[in-house]
């Protein structure tokens, strides 16, 4: 009897475990459906910043001297001793190299000073005439005109015997003679650095052979080129879809690869005023200049860099970044009525009262919601754009949250929007069948 009793009694709390069990699995199923199976799947957020918004346009360019001078031979020869390293500093007049002179250079230096004093003959000529006939036209004996003419002559001889002056004067400079009169014989030449600088480059090497400089069929030898280390800008290629935006005296940060962690800073002097096509470049671009106002050794010529120029910034203003900021279009261009209008999605603030901390304790039993019922749209009125970050001139506190993709919760809605208006038609579509039959 025993024995009976016991099985009984365990088969009774059989009945009661298993009866407990599919309660549970029932409370399981209905949780499922009014709460969502657990936590609902949340939409990333960002708050309203405070900071600082800089539209910059950024292009690739070279450093250069400003101004630079290629140095020739006032005589033709043979260079003899060159003084000079390419890259050493130099001082106006210093001397650059000694050219051994071709024998005809003798020549030239004779018919050099032969031009000044012809010249100077013709000057004085052309003077004597000018004051006779000033004197005859005081009695009337010869025109105006013939003044005018004895004027002009004389300015043109004047203008010849100055020129053929200067020319002796500066072949004279640079070179060194021996003997006197008709024996006189030039021994050498010295070429001078025309002001302060660097030694660029050097085209030349002791025992080439050089021509002079001075004359005006042959353009003569270039010696070396010197470069004013004062001024150095940077020249880059803008594209014509940006040069609207860029302006002479617009603010320029300047970066270089060899010093990642400092920025120059620069201003743009130049924009050419003709466009151009750059090879490997399928665009037109503008030649633009900067001239950089850090006087700094470490930037050297020759060197890339990346500008960034400076359109417009402002400081310590509200900003979202661009993602969270969304362009809703509406009409068509092709009608002419598209209009633009840039929204975010604001996320509802939380109350913190009682009653919505005793819903949170009954969260289990609770409907279902749809995280996109958490946002509301909300248009916006922006500034300044820079690569990431919007201007929010819209009155919105740091504590505002938006959704940080305003694009895919635009998509999101409207995509939901649609579902429900198939879902509605789907209805009048059967109550039409029923009220058919």
């Amino acid at each position: 009897m025993d024995k009976v009793k016991k099985k009984r009694k365990k088969g009774r709390w059989k009945k009661i475990v298993a009866g407990l069990v599919i309660v549970i699995v029932i409370a399981i199923l209905i949780g499922k459906n009014f709460t969502g199976n657990g936590k609902k799947k949340e939409i990333k957020t960002v708050k309203v910043k405070i900071g600082d918004v800089v539209n910059k346009l950024t292009e690739t360019g070279n450093i250069e001297l400003l101004r630079t001078v290629e140095v020739k031979s006032k005589i033709a020869g043979t260079i003899e001793d060159i003084l000079v390293k390419e890259g050493e500093e130099v001082k106006e007049g210093q001397e650059l190299c000694i050219i051994d002179p071709d024998p005809t250079q003798t020549l030239l230096l004779f018919q050099k000073r032969s031009a000044v004093d012809r010249t100077r003959i013709n000057n004085e000529q052309a003077k004597k005439e000018l004051e006779r006939k000033r004197e005859l036209a005081k009695t009337a004996l010869i025109s105006t005109k013939d003044v005018e003419d004895a004027e002009n002559s004389y300015l043109i001889s004047q203008n010849a015997y100055s020129l053929a002056k200067q020319e002796l004067e500066i072949m004279e400079r640079e070179i060194e003679t021996t003997g006197a009169g008709s024996d006189e014989r030039i021994v050498s030449s010295k070429v001078r650095a025309p002001y302060n600088g660097y030694i660029t480059q050097r085209y030349v090497e002791e025992g080439d052979v050089v021509t002079s400089g001075m004359s005006s069929v042959i353009a003569g030898t270039n010696l070396f080129q010197i470069g004013d280390p004062s001024t150095k800008i940077i020249k880059a290629n803008i594209s014509e879809v940006d040069i609207g935006v860029v302006f002479i005296g617009a603010e320029v940060n300047i970066m270089l690869d060899a010093y990642p962690d400092t920025s120059f800073a620069g201003v743009i002097r130049h924009i050419s005023p003709v466009g151009a096509l750059v090879q490997g470049r399928n665009v037109v671009t503008f030649k633009t200049e900067v001239e950089i106002i850090d006087k700094d050794q470490r930037l050297r010529p020759g060197m890339s860099c990346d500008v960034d120029v400076i359109i417009s910034e402002a400081d310590s203003v509200r900003y979202l970044p661009i993602e969270s900021v969304y362009e809703k279009k509406e009409g068509s261009k092709e009608e002419e009525n598209e209009t633009v209008t840039l929204i975010v999605y604001v996320k509802h603030k939380k109350e913190e009262n009682p009653s919505k901390k005793k819903e949170k304790k009954l969260a289990f039993f609770r409907k279902k919601t749809d995280p996109l019922d958490d946002f509301t749209e909300r248009e916006v009125e922006v500034g300044i754009r820079s690569e990431n970050r919007f201007q929010i001139i819209t009155e919105m506190d740091t504590t505002t949250a938006v959704t940080l993709d305003a694009e895919k919760l635009f998509k999101d809605l409207e995509k939901r929007k649609k579902a429900k208006e198939e879902k509605e038609d789907k209805k009048e579509d059967e109550k039409s069948v029923e009220v058919t039959m």
